[in-house]
């Protein structure tokens, strides 16, 4: 049993392929131009289609360090949570007492104000206003603190 050959057209044009037996010697078909002569070695079809179909991938991953460090990440993670709980509940309770009222104390001795003090915070500023009063001498005195936060 022989096998066949092939006749491939060197022409880079033309490129025909002759099939045969016995084709020693022989030129192109359609050009006339040299051939080189080769083993015909046709492509096998496959049949059983459910074998393109498959596809098997096998991994191994060590993923119990991965694992570890996952958890520290999560309880680091819901401490932070716990933290900011408790954060909100303290600041839950300041919430609009930024600005205080005036709040005046006097001093009074023997029924008479002699000393009285003025504390006053708007916007973060605080600033306090002491007037010592003593009206049998006619005594003044006016002290004045500012507080920049």
């Amino acid at each position: 049993m022989s096998k066949k050959m092939q006749l491939e057209c060197m022409d880079n044009e033309c490129r025909t392929v002759m099939l045969g037996h016995f084709l020693d010697g022989m030129r192109c078909v359609n050009c006339g131009g040299p051939a080189t002569l080769k083993p015909h070695n046709p492509v096998k079809k496959q049949n059983d289609q459910r074998k393109n179909k498959e596809l098997k991938i096998q991994v191994n991953i060590a993923t119990t360090e991965a694992l570890k460090q996952m958890k520290e990440v999560n309880e680091a993670a819901n401490e932070c949570l716990a933290a900011l709980e408790k954060l909100e509940k303290v600041m839950g309770r300041f919430t609009n007492k930024n600005e205080l009222k005036d709040i005046k104390v006097g001093l009074v001795l023997d029924g008479k104000l002699i000393a009285e003090s003025i504390t006053k915070t708007t916007d973060g500023f605080k600033s306090t206003v002491s007037t010592i009063k003593q009206t049998s001498d006619s005594i003044k005195s006016t002290v004045c603190n500012i507080d920049v936060r």
